[in-house]
């Protein structure tokens, strides 16, 4: 098997965090790891595949002995240095918002469209989390009994911003429990045994722009340009773990008899369809199987709607 000299950029931040673990859980083949930062973490050390290795400052340069690198780094990083990575004929596994809607970079999902990512011109993208795993759980369902419409109300955990909301939520917690004050720094409220109806900022339209991403998100991976798509979006008090009750229109009616067997279990996800299932998927307690590595679909309800955890 061929073997890849692979960089992590942003090897600090959560998503960098996940990168590191999974080549090595994933047995990635890569003869050599490279970690990379924009900001003060220059110098750490993470351990990658059993090696301790130093975070280096990242720069043009930085590509020269590179074959992949995956940016977990942000949008304006990935602006300004994808280029210089593609131009060095790198390939780029980008997991910002940067180049999501540009018409010629494909969007991948490996589970719905993996072939979009062979036919790349040196960047692939990754959806928002909250896409990815409502995709993953709708897509077998939209491939048999096309989607017209979906409601989905998302339910996100405040890892999801970055490692100081994570310490926000810790700090509150431990000063509402002891009759404190809480102090607000990261959010605009009280996030500790609260629950916020707002992700991201605010747009024009009302909107926020988490609640766009997914809207846009979901349309390009399953293909679906005109589906009509309402994603409110509510940040809550847990570490970390998403969770979605969703609600869709299909094209034709399907039985209740049936309704199990649009969810097909498959390696990214698990399907719980008897309502009185001993076992209601959560983002707080383990997959019920090993079969479902991210996603854990429960509650399928009678009015077509279904209750979603993913990790």
């Amino acid at each position: 098997m061929r073997q890849f000299n692979a960089a992590v950029i942003g090897a600090q931040t959560m998503v960098g965090q996940e990168f590191i673990k999974l080549l090595d859980e994933r047995n990635f083949p890569a003869s050599s790891v490279r970690l990379f930062t924009t900001d003060y973490y220059s110098g750490k050390k993470f351990f990658v595949k059993h090696q301790e290795t130093a975070v280096q400052e990242l720069s043009p340069q930085s590509f020269r002995d590179v074959d992949i690198a995956f940016f977990a780094a942000g949008p304006e990083t990935s602006r300004y240095f994808t280029p210089l990575a593609v131009r060095n004929r790198k390939l780029v596994v980008d997991t910002s918002s940067a180049f999501r809607n540009v018409n010629d970079i494909p969007m991948v999902v490996p589970e719905i469209n993996l072939e979009d990512a062979r036919v790349h011109q040196g960047i692939i993208s990754t959806p928002n989390c909250s896409t990815i795993q409502l995709a993953v759980i709708l897509y077998p369902l939209h491939k048999i009994n096309p989607i017209k419409r979906i409601i989905v109300d998302t339910y996100q955990s405040v890892s999801g911003k970055d490692t100081a909301a994570i310490e926000e939520l810790n700090t509150q917690v431990k000063q509402v429990l002891d009759g404190q004050t809480a102090v607000i720094r990261v959010f605009p409220h009280q996030i500790a045994f609260n629950l916020l109806p707002e992700v991201d900022v605010f747009l024009d339209s009302g909107e926020t722009r988490e609640e766009r991403k997914i809207l846009e998100e979901t349309r390009k991976i399953l293909r679906s340009p005109e589906m009509a798509i309402s994603p409110p979006a509510s940040g809550r008090r847990s570490l970390s773990g998403t969770a979605r009750r969703c609600m869709w229109n299909l094209r034709t009616r399907c039985r209740r008899t049936k309704r199990g067997r649009y969810f097909p279990p498959h390696r990214a996800c698990g399907c719980w369809t008897t309502p009185r299932s001993v076992f209601i998927p959560s983002p707080g307690t383990p997959p019920a199987r090993t079969t479902a590595m991210w996603d854990e679909c429960g509650r399928i309800h009678p009015t077509v709607t279904a209750w979603q955890c993913g990790r």
